[in-house]
């Protein structure tokens, strides 16, 4: 067995350990993203077992060129489409580059994995990984948008409403908790948030500088 035939054998073995997909589903055209489809953690295991494995040098690596931050996959931000849209409707310069960096984001393939193992650097794939836009994606995220607005905007105006109420005593403390809890959510988001573009764009200007 060739040097690179054992690699694609034991990177296979590391992306079946780690999502549980069947080894015969994979091959050296299988994406990480779009077809194994793991995120957060499971992504960062792969990665960090795959770069100190085969000892890769990742001064050219950006996460953000390939995957997003696990709140955003994961879903355990729920305000951040929100927060999102508002940082980028406020900052038009921040849009700007965001959108000339979405030109950079890749799927990473089993045989790319291979061919930076093999060469012990990583390197960006090229255009034909390019990710593809998803109109379901699109409308996914615009309905998580609209509803974890509504309903962030719910809690805060009832919480408003219960701290403006003066016929029961405990209401105004419950709301005082309701609205504050509120802003600091949509608070955390946004800082979160602002920190993600920030990574995106800086993401892009690495391959841009190499």
């Amino acid at each position: 067995m060739s040097d690179r035939i054992q690699i694609q054998d034991d990177i296979e073995e590391l992306i079946h350990h780690i999502s549980g997909m069947p080894r015969e589903q994979l091959n050296s055209k299988t994406r990480i993203r779009a077809d194994v489809n793991i995120v957060g953690l499971d992504v960062e295991e792969l990665l960090h077992g795959y770069f100190n494995r085969f000892d890769v040098n990742t001064s050219h690596f950006a996460y953000t060129n390939y995957f997003d931050i696990d709140g955003w996959d994961e879903g355990l931000d729920v305000l951040r489409p929100f927060s999102h849209a508002l940082i980028l409707l406020f900052f038009p310069s921040k849009r700007t580059l965001l959108k000339r960096s979405r030109a950079q984001e890749r799927e990473i393939t089993v045989e790319h994995l291979v061919r930076c193992a093999v060469s012990k650097i990583w390197s960006h794939p090229d255009d034909s990984l390019e990710r593809t836009f998803s109109i379901t994606g699109f409308l996914i995220f615009s309905l998580i948008t609209f509803t974890s607005w509504l309903t962030w905007l719910f809690i805060l105006i009832v919480g408003l409403g219960f701290l403006l109420d003066s016929t029961t005593a405990s209401l105004p403390l419950f709301g005082l908790l309701m609205s504050g809890g509120a802003s600091w959510i949509a608070v955390c988001s946004l800082v979160s948030n602002w920190g993600w573009i920030n990574q995106k764009i800086e993401g892009a200007r690495l391959v841009e500088r190499i």
